[in-house]
């Protein structure tokens, strides 16, 4: 129930008989991190889509997934990881409010351009794509896979049977790309292939941003359920999506690069990258590490430069939990970064206490030896 690396002693009781008690007890390390992404799924009006991503999101404990009618929420955006965003923004001032509220924050934002979305609104929030030449009509579009995607992978199953899901209500128009945007799904109008997308990618500024340009995702999962009788190639596609959209990278201009557990037998090595303004690697400041014990005992390190990073081999260690804390001071700024790990204890020689007979034949024979049974 709390984060960080938890201490678990296993141990067997002995038995009549028992030959050694050495292999009775293993110690394990257990590290747990937040991972729980808060979702915000907004909308100007209900529709079966909301309740059917809520539903797969729900499926995951990763997820805490809040639902809202955009005229009733109150609540602060930046305190989300993704705001999705069905049948918005449209043309009203509060939409215009939450695009500028989402942009200050910083948040990744899932659109899904439903019947209702206001197209000059949409093309007005800068999400990477443009939709001219609508006239409120709209088509029925199939998915197709993009070959060259590669922010996610989709699984084999679900790459073949997504092109046999019901079609979305997708505004009728030409769809403009705009800077780096990335395809997953392109539209299929009837039995036309189009260059159409579907639902594509991009990042701004560190903001991430999906668009589906239908609705009815609902219809994908009935279809699924009627078909197969689970929901797992939908629920696949959708997690993926939330996942890729809510995970957001380290942009610290300091990052350590180490492990979390580490044997009893093996060097505590650390790596180090220091990021200018310009984002170049940087490593004339020293950089300062500090190991901790359980028993407050602190070891100090000064990491050692590399071409243009710094690394450490602090060693050794025995078995136990510790601590570090390394700083770095860049121009007028001081940058820390710190972290838990554990060393295990390697017991090999007591893991497996039957004699291996294999092994016991096969050194015989490429010694030129032989094999004795007692009788």
């Amino acid at each position: 129930k709390s984060k960080g690396i938890h201490h678990y002693r296993i141990r067997l009781s002995k038995i009549e008989g028992e030959v050694t008690e050495i292999n009775n007890v293993r110690d394990i390390f257990i590290e747990v991190v937040e991972q729980k992404e808060r979702v915000l799924i907004l909308s100007a009006a209900p529709n079966p889509d909301i309740s059917a991503i809520r539903n797969t999101l729900e499926t995951s404990p990763n997820y805490e997934v809040t639902v809202a009618d955009l005229r009733e929420f109150n609540g602060r955006i930046g305190d989300y990881n993704l705001v999705v965003l069905h049948s918005l923004p449209a043309a009203t001032p509060e939409s215009k409010s939450l695009i500028e509220k989402i942009k200050a924050a910083s948040v990744s934002v899932w659109v899904i351009m439903g019947a209702n979305i206001s197209v000059d609104a949409f093309n007005a929030a800068g999400f990477g794509l443009k939709l001219t030449q609508s006239n409120g009509q709209l088509n029925d579009v199939q998915p197709v896979v993009s070959d060259g995607f590669s922010l996610f992978s989709l699984s084999e199953r679900l790459n073949k049977e997504i092109s046999n899901w019901p079609p979305l209500k997708s505004p009728f128009g030409v769809y403009q790309l705009n800077g780096d945007v990335y395809p997953l799904l392109y539209q299929r109008i009837g039995s036309v292939n189009t260059s159409q997308p579907l639902l594509c990618f991009s990042e701004t500024e560190g903001r991430k941003t999906a668009i589906l340009t239908g609705e009815g995702i609902w219809r994908w999962k009935l279809a699924e359920f009627s078909n197969a009788g689970n929901h797992e190639l939908s629920n696949e596609l959708i997690l993926g999506t939330v996942q890729y959209l809510s995970v957001k990278e380290n942009r610290s201009p300091f990052r350590i690069l180490t492990r979390n557990n580490f044997k009893e037998n093996e060097p505590l090595i650390f790596d180090a990258q220091l990021y200018n303004q310009a984002d170049q690697l940087v490593n004339e400041p020293e950089v300062r590490l500090n190991i901790t014990n359980r028993a407050g005992k602190e070891f100090r390190y000064t990491m050692s430069r590399t071409e243009k990073a710094y690394h450490l081999d602090a060693g050794v260690f025995p078995v136990g939990y510790y601590r570090y804390k390394a700083e770095v001071k860049l121009g007028d700024k001081i940058y820390t970064q710190q972290g838990e790990f554990s060393v295990s204890a390697l017991q090999m020689e007591t893991a497996v206490t039957i004699a291996d007979h294999g092994l016991l034949q096969a050194l015989a024979s490429r010694t030129g030896g032989a094999v004795y049974y007692p009788g």
